[in-house]
């Protein structure tokens, strides 16, 4: 996302997933259509995970390389907080972790949990389910709520309260090993025994 005069500004991805080797081009496209040089940008936002590996190395990577590059400041937000929800009681915010696996948010810890732990700590806790989408939601096999994907809220807020992160200080969030690691440990493990 960038920020520019009180706006923030997306690229449109169309008919198409977004992409880690499309994120410049898409940049280049919203750059055009509200034409602005890349110069013009107060700020770049990222979303620094948890979520897709490749994805968040390469934006935050991309987001940090520009901001040097062009002496501009960095927002960076969680994807828990990119989510909108207004929650009443005992919840827990639940996104694909991919595979059997769930990022959840319950109180200010955050990890990544296998789906059936996941489910029997939601039935322990009687929570109430937030979600990042209903796929989540049927694979924990629960009833809960999707939330809405806005992170415009979350960026203008810390923009507003001067929240910036050094381009140095700058990380992905993961809270669990990559694929690559899990079938490295796997093999590892195999060649022990």
């Amino acid at each position: 996302m960038l920020y520019c005069d009180g706006e923030i500004l997306v690229p449109k991805v169309e008919n198409r997933e977004p992409t880690s080797d499309k994120i410049l081009l898409d940049v280049s496209e919203v750059l055009k259509a509200k034409k602005i040089k890349l110069q013009d940008v107060d700020c770049f936002a990222v979303v620094l995970g948890p979520g897709s590996f490749t994805g968040l190395r390469a934006s935050v990577t991309m987001v940090k390389a520009l901001a040097i590059a062009l002496d501009k400041k960095i927002v960076g937000i969680t994807s828990f907080q990119a989510l909108e929800y207004n929650a009443k009681g005992d919840t827990i915010l639940v996104l694909d972790g991919f595979g059997s696996f769930v990022y959840m948010l319950y109180g200010c810890e955050a990890k990544c949990e296998q789906i059936e732990n996941v489910r029997a700590f939601i039935s322990k806790k009687f929570l109430s389910v937030y979600a990042g989408s209903q796929a989540v939601i049927d694979k924990l096999g629960v009833t809960g709520t999707v939330c809405k994907y806005a992170p415009f809220s979350a960026v203008i807020s810390k923009v507003e309260k001067g929240e910036f992160y050094d381009a140095g200080q700058l990380e992905p969030i993961y809270l669990r090993a990559s694929q690559a690691e899990i079938e490295r440990e796997k093999k590892l493990k195999n060649d022990k025994d």
